[in-house]
């Protein structure tokens, strides 16, 4: 049993792991028929997953938003670098339905990847991070929702760890 609690890095001395990566997610807002993950994402998950920036450049100030290409079409947006874009942040938690409504600048756009993932979790799929904050700007996002609706940061943030395993492993767990 691997303990997970704390980070991605708790699996790195697992024979077989090759790399692992982290998402975090703070709540979803929706475009179109789908919900979209809003978050962010260490280097070694941009690695296992493949995702590549089609323009721009990854989210570095706390105004900064990587998105995908679909999303912003179905948000009724172009792909102009540098526009501000209004996010309505739904965030759930055991204690209710909150939004918080945040602007951002696009500084990039990703790769559609959201789509072509699928994490399964007992009967249903978790979404994965489509909209990639800045770590400044997701720590900002989640400290003013926590305090705006009187909620502990550990109450709405989710967390994944993706695991890149050597191919005997793989072939193993099938």
């Amino acid at each position: 049993m691997i303990d997970v609690s704390t980070d991605a890095d708790s699996f790195k001395s697992v024979a077989g792991v090759i790399s692992c990566g982290e998402m975090k997610s703070i709540g979803y807002i929706v475009a179109g028929e789908k919900a979209v993950s809003v978050g962010i994402v260490d280097e070694p998950l941009k690695n296992i997953g493949n995702l590549e920036l089609v323009s721009g450049c990854w989210p570095e100030s706390s105004y900064d938003v990587v998105m995908e290409a679909d999303t912003l079409c179905e948000l009724g947006l172009d792909y102009t670098l540098g526009q501000e874009i209004r996010l309505p942040v739904i965030i759930e938690t055991e204690n209710g339905i909150y939004e918080i409504e945040k602007q951002y600048k696009l500084s990039g756009i990703v790769k559609e990847f959201t789509d072509i993932w699928s994490v399964q979790y007992q009967d249903f799929n978790i979404g994965l991070t489509g909209i990639i904050l800045s770590d400044d700007a997701f720590q900002l996002l989640s400290s003013e929702a926590a305090i705006e609706f009187g909620l502990k940061e550990n109450e709405i943030i989710k967390r994944q760890v993706f695991i890149n395993v050597e191919k005997e492993l793989r072939d193993q767990a099938v």
